[in-house]
């Protein structure tokens, strides 16, 4: 019997229902015809976790066409110089040709052995977005080396990566922690990555030693959280990118004086960026210095095609914060220079604990701070609360 529909149209519907999971599997009992597209989905992501004790392995070694759907792998709590683990994992890699999107969860890399490690870095030859949490390293150079090793990367995902003290309790172990990372001199090296997102208060040295072996030349998003002594590392780091960024976002875990003069003295955003997006945000948002400090980054600007600024924090007292609106009048004296003329959209992004109920109250006070985006509807308000 032909299908009631083209094949077209089938999978568009499909597609669309990607994150409905029961609807994914309802589609794959209907047909024959929506079968193929069905699996496409509800194989597209695998999680390991502990692989001495999961089942999935057996589960894909019995079932390898369906492997082939596996776009996206998560390994998680990979244990410390286990033979059955490694075994399982070798064993997985022929099935798992077509990964694109890796992420490394609770993984301590010098603990892990050798073939492992090799595994990991040279049988993805296809991924082009690695996310790594909660992670720890125990040299600065392992890090990009790993990340040298997906010649096809596009995007890096970095958060709570850490450097630790190397060990080993392997008598036969080699010593050397980069032993299984690809070899040979990176200094320069033309990056391929389009997005990076790091959280440098967690990775001491991340920018410099980046900025040392790798040109950003084709880095258009870049999503970056720094402590007051990461400023001027990060600095560095900006060098290495070309004017192919357009979309910046930095969050500041501490809007201090010391900041400010640090941001101010090294001029951190004084490259020739043409950003068409920039995100502002600190841990703080009603602290006194939270505009001085947007003040101080939205004035090193070099002639910015900007056309949307989003200015997020934490509100832990709408007092404080209406007690210190006027200081915002000077944030909307830079942005009223001629060269943000493209800006149409000012966003002020909050978060609040869920004692906080005067929205209104603060919302009017900013706008009448900035008339000239109010007026025009190009001022937005958004609100989460944190419980």
């Amino acid at each position: 019997m032909p299908p009631s529909l083209p094949q077209e149209l089938i999978d568009i519907i499909i597609d669309n229902l990607d994150d409905d999971l029961e609807a994914l599997r309802a589609c794959s009992l209907t047909c024959r015809d929506w079968l193929p597209f069905s699996r496409k989905h509800l194989f597209d992501t695998l999680a390991l976790e502990n692989l001495d004790f999961c089942q999935l392995p057996v589960f894909i070694l019995s079932n390898p066409l369906l492997a082939q759907n596996v776009r996206n792998l998560r390994l998680t709590s990979l244990h410390t110089h286990s033979h059955f683990h490694d075994v399982r994992l070798i064993c997985l890699i022929p099935y798992l040709k077509n990964i694109t999107r890796l992420r490394l969860d609770g993984t301590v890399w010098n603990e892990l052995s050798q073939d492992t490690k090799r595994v990991i870095c040279t049988e993805f030859p296809s991924v082009r977005a690695l996310a790594l949490f909660d992670c720890q390293f125990s040299s600065l150079e392992e890090l990009p080396a790993l990340v040298n090793a997906y010649p096809l990367l596009q995007e890096l995902w970095v958060e709570y990566v850490e450097l630790g003290v190397w060990r080993s309790d392997d008598p036969e172990d080699s010593g050397n922690p980069r032993e299984a990372l690809p070899t040979g001199s990176v200094e320069n090296r033309e990056s391929s990555l389009t997005s990076l997102t790091v959280d440098t208060s967690y990775f001491p040295g991340f920018s410099t030693i980046f900025s040392q072996q790798f040109e950003f030349v084709n880095l258009v998003q870049l999503d970056c959280a720094v402590w007051e002594v990461d400023i001027e590392p990060l600095q560095l780091f900006f060098q290495s990118v070309s004017t192919a960024l357009r979309e910046l976002k930095i969050h500041f875990h501490s809007p201090s004086q010391r900041t400010i003069d640090t941001v101010d003295r090294i001029r951190l955003l004084s490259h020739p960026f043409q950003l068409t997006d920039f995100v502002a945000s600190t841990s703080t948002f009603d602290h006194i210095l939270t505009p001085r400090l947007v003040q101080t980054l939205l004035s090193q600007l070099q002639n910015p095609p900007l056309e949307t600024l989003i200015i997020c924090g934490f509100l832990y007292s709408e007092t404080s914060m209406l007690t210190n609106m006027g200081n915002w009048d000077h944030v909307n004296h830079v942005l009223s220079l001629s060269h943000f003329s493209k800006l149409r959209s000012l966003e002020f992004s909050l978060r609040h604990g869920p004692r906080l109920v005067f929205h209104s109250d603060i919302e009017g006070a900013l706008s009448s701070r900035f008339p000239g985006f109010a007026e025009k509807g190009w001022l937005k308000f958004t609100w989460q609360q944190r419980l």
